[in-house]
């Protein structure tokens, strides 16, 4: 394929999903004779560099050509009977689009919304657009046939049509004073079938490109419900937005409920405050209604063709599987408590938290405790809502609140003389429950904006009795916080006794009297009941509410790069943030089938890192590797044939010429989390991971397997 290759933009004129690094990649794997490794024996079928953001694989039986890609989720096949559009979007409601690419059949979609990190997109369940003409096709000086207009006093007037950044749209001007909200809806009253209890969502884009919201309200998205002879019912869902000069897609969601219902109208209202003219022109883009909890990718006819249409449901035929039922969010990060952290990145349900940093896999859900990591409230002398003063230590606070790098932030500004600690509540004093025995972990960002503090600024964790009476205080060691961005935690085991009821995770500034004048920015704090951090988890921007990441499942079923000829090589280069005290926690495993029967894992418990062999629920055999600290990285690896099995583990080999393996139909599977034998999944940060169709020497082995 031909390249043209601009480093300044980072674009390549090859797919749009690639950048100019990715590309550039391509070629020097290509220049180094494909297989990435040329000192070793055997190419790699599988070579998967999440640091590097790119990755191979090659089918070993057939010695076929390589397929690049540059992110594991996007390393897969799929099967969808129709063609998709890839709306480049968060599924935000009130979030800005990218460009809207029509993608052919049986090819996976890219998804790269503006301002969140992309991957790929795929759908699982048919979808079908309700509205017939969602390109806003007709005459040129009219409405659409199929909509209706309800003008209320104004004129309503069609400035023209046309297709923008691939999206196709309809420009209407509402001008004039009403009498009551103008509204536009996009099917008739009696054209979509609906019972009760359905769910249904409307999407649509919008951006004003003319006037203003003069005397409006705001610009809303309803689905109104109505009887059999078109009768209005009631509203199923209806919500607001304020629409800016840049094109967002809005949507509302909801269930139609009344017991009369038989058909639904989505529609565009505009609600006039009732004080006078109106001029305001919108430009409408791809309406889409469909029987959904929430909005689906768009979906159209094809052109001048007003029709329904349905968008086939996608699968993944071979290649990587991930899944992740909410969004996520991930940084660049050494793993340990102090360490300097880069721009936070969001990331869309199913979709690999992949950067610059490598490959994040947190295969267990996570729920942040604290239901206002964002600062939401905090304003002067107002500490954002739900953080509590418990001792102010004869210092003011003046609270500031911002975003930086992707990160909500609270600063902090304390002045004054300070007799005793100060001691600020990440949370109320009663809201997580926790028991004597729990494990909990409270972590955020930190860093100095102005002045110095000569006394100590840690974590704590107090813990309660049900009436808030304190019953034990446990710190950190003090935070080493200085003008870089660090994320600091604090893990803990609570010891309080039976009246322990509640845990406050707090910020301590101890150990100082004297003059205070310092400004300390916090970064999304976050406590969970876990024995380790976690990345950062948070509830959707201005909401105050505990929020959960799902966990993650991945696995690569096996396409050909493993020849399943009962031997072969596996290589991980990882980072573990924690574990749990005599259990495991699997990092990687090379199984058959569904389950792990003749399965093959890298394994690691606080102890040590382990090379394994499990059969069922038995554990068959182990090889012992170095002793493992939280934060540490790793480079694993271990060979197996028949009665042979060579690891090496950050230098420490061992061998075992005793073992019997058999595999069926293999497959790969990233910290998954697995029974008994695997209690304790951890946060993992893979900078790469490698398979080869054959067993390597032990030496090759050890040379992967070397000290990082």
């Amino acid at each position: 394929m031909p390249l043209d290759l601009n480093a300044g933009t980072q674009t390549a004129s090859g797919p749009s999903r690639f950048s100019a690094l990715e590309r550039t990649a391509q070629i020097a794997r290509e220049l180094a004779g494909r297989s990435g490794l040329t000192d070793l024996s055997a190419p790699a079928s599988l070579d998967l560099r999440f640091a590097d953001q790119f990755g191979y694989r090659k089918n070993a039986v057939t010695d076929g050509a390589e397929t690049f890609e540059g992110r594991l989720d996007m390393l897969a096949t799929i099967s969808r009977s129709s063609l998709a559009y890839n709306p480049n979007w968060s599924f935000r409601s009130g979030d800005a689009v990218g460009r809207l690419e029509e993608v052919a059949t049986n090819v996976l979609r890219y998804n790269a919304p503006p301002n969140t990190a992309g991957g790929r997109l795929v759908e699982t369940s048919a979808a079908t657009n309700k509205i017939r003409n969602p390109r806003g096709e007709g005459d040129d000086a009219a409405l659409p046939s199929e909509y209706v207009s309800v003008p209320s006093g104004t004129t309503v007037t069609v400035i023209g049509r046309g297709v923008e950044n691939g999206w196709p749209y309809l420009e209407v001007r509402w001008s004039g004073t009403p009498s009551g909200d103008p509204a536009l809806y996009f099917e008739g009253s009696t054209q979509v079938p609906a019972s009760t209890g359905q769910a249904w969502a409307l999407a649509f884009g919008l951006k004003i490109v003319g006037g203003d919201l003069s005397n409006l309200t705001n610009i809303q998205a309803r689905m109104l419900m109505r009887d059999s002879g078109g009768v209005y019912l009631g509203l199923a869902h209806s919500s607001s937005f304020t629409p800016d000069a840049t094109h967002r897609r809005y949507f509302t969601a909801g269930t139609a409920t009344h017991a009369s219902l038989a058909y639904v109208q989505p529609s565009l209202y505009l609600d006039w405050d009732g004080s006078g003219a109106i001029n305001i022109t919108l430009r409408i883009y791809l309406p889409q209604l469909e029987q959904a909890s929430a909005p689906t990718s768009p979906i159209m006819p094809p052109v001048d063709s007003p029709a329904e249409s349905t968008c086939a449901a996608e699968s993944v035929t071979e290649g990587v599987t991930f899944t992740r039922a909410s969004r996520a969010y991930a940084m660049d990060w050494n793993g340990q408590s102090g360490g300097r952290v880069g721009p936070l990145k969001e990331f869309l349900q199913n979709t690999a938290c992949q950067g610059e940093w490598g490959l994040w896999q947190t295969p267990f859900a996570v729920t942040n405790k604290i239901r206002n990591p964002r600062g939401v409230g905090a304003s002067g002398s107002t500490a954002p809502t739900n953080w509590t003063n418990i001792g102010t230590g004869g210092l003011s606070r003046t609270y500031t609140r911002g975003t930086e790098n992707g990160m909500d932030y609270v600063d902090i500004a304390f002045s004054g003389t300070q007799s005793s600690d100060s001691i600020l509540a990440l949370e109320q004093t009663t809201h997580i429950a926790a028991l004597t025995g729990d494990k909990f972990t409270t972590s955020f960002g930190a860093k100095l904006i102005a002045g110095s503090y000569a006394g100590n600024i840690q974590i704590g964790h107090r813990e309660v009795t049900s009436g808030a009476v304190l019953v034990v205080l446990r710190t950190s060691d003090p935070l080493v916080v200085d003008r870089q961005v660090r994320w600091f935690s604090f893990s803990d085991t609570l010891a309080g006794g039976g009246t322990t009821a509640y845990l406050t995770p707090t910020i301590y500034l101890k150990g100082y009297s004297g003059s205070v004048s310092f400004t300390l920015r916090v970064y999304i704090p976050q406590c969970t009941k876990t024995a380790f951090p976690c990345l950062p988890v948070l509830p959707e921007p201005g909401v105050v509410a505990e929020s959960t990441q799902a966990a993650e499942v991945c696995e690569i079923s096996n396409g050909g790069w493993s020849n399943d000829n009962g031997a072969g090589t596996l290589f991980a280069d990882f980072i573990s943030l924690g574990g749990v005290a005599g259990t495991f926690g699997r990092v990687l495993a090379y199984g058959s089938g569904a389950s792990d029967y003749s399965a093959i894992s890298l394994d690691q418990a606080t102890s040590a890192i382990r090379v394994v062999g499990v059969d069922g629920a038995v554990t068959q055999w182990g090889l012992a590797g170095p002793s493992w600290v939280a934060g540490s990285r790793y480079r694993a690896a271990f060979s197996f044939a028949s009665n042979d099995i060579h690891s090496a583990v950050n230098a420490v080999a061992a061998d075992d010429t005793s073992a019997t393996i058999g595999f069926g139909t293999s497959k790969l599977r990233i910290g998954e989390q697995v029974g008994a034998l695997y209690p304790s999944p951890v946060p993992l940060l893979f900078k790469s991971i490698r398979y080869f169709p054959a067993a390597l020497p032990d030496a090759e082995v050890d040379i992967l397997g070397a000290a990082s």
